[in-house]
């Protein structure tokens, strides 16, 4: 079977609130927005595990230049929300690191 590659733009959510994007225009508009972050579409490979199951899923039934909206369950994407699996960290922990992070 041929390798497919998509150019994929899409706008990630979850209840409804914007977690990323590849647009800088949705990202100010959601107030996500990172001067330091490029906002273009990626290059994915279909079927080829680049991105989580259940988007490489919707992919996959896609037609070329089609634009969907995907629901996409915790199993076939990252997971239940695990507690024990959180760690909070201190600030300067990041900063240290010359990360600034923000909210989002």
């Amino acid at each position: 079977m041929a390798q497919v590659l998509v150019q994929l733009e899409y706008t990630g959510k979850a209840n409804g609130t914007a977690f990323d994007t590849t647009s800088a225009d949705e990202a100010k508009k959601q107030g996500i927005f990172n001067e330091k972050q490029p906002y273009t579409p990626v290059l994915v490979m279909v079927g080829k595990g680049q991105v989580i199951p259940g988007l490489d899923e919707a992919i996959s039934q896609a037609n070329v230049g089609e634009e969907k909206h995907v629901s996409i369950p915790s199993e076939k994407a990252f997971g239940q929300r695990n507690p024990e699996l959180v760690k909070l960290l201190p600030l300067d922990v990041f900063r240290q690191q010359g990360i600034d992070p923000v909210p989002g």
